[in-house]
C-alpha cells in the first residue's frame, strides 16, 4: 500500500475522492447558508487525517484551521 518516502503510492485516488466530497459538502453547505462564511475548521482521523491534509495542499483556502489525529505526517 505505501513505500517510504512515497506518501501518495497506493493512496491517491482514495486522496483524490476523499477531497472531492469535502469540497462538494462545502459547496452545499455555503449554497444552503448552513456554513459560516468567515470560518470554518477541518477536523480528520487516520485517513481523514490524511485527506484533511491532503485537502489543504491542495486548497489551502478551503478552511482556516485543521486539526488531525493519528495520520501519516504531511510536510508543505
Amino acid at each position: 500500500m505505501t513505500k517510504q518516502g512515497s506518501l501518495y503510492v497506493g493512496r491517491l485516488g482514495v486522496y483524490e475522492r476523499g477531497e472531492q466530497n469535502i469540497l462538494f459538502a462545502i459547496r452545499e453547505l455555503k449554497n444552503s447558508n448552513q456554513m459560516p462564511t468567515t470560518s470554518s475548521n477541518m477536523v480528520g482521523h487516520s485517513n481523514g487525517g490524511d485527506i484533511s491534509m491532503f485537502l489543504r495542499s491542495s486548497t489551502p483556502t478551503s478552511c482556516n484551521e485543521f486539526v488531525t489525529l493519528d495520520n501519516f505526517e504531511f510536510r508543505f
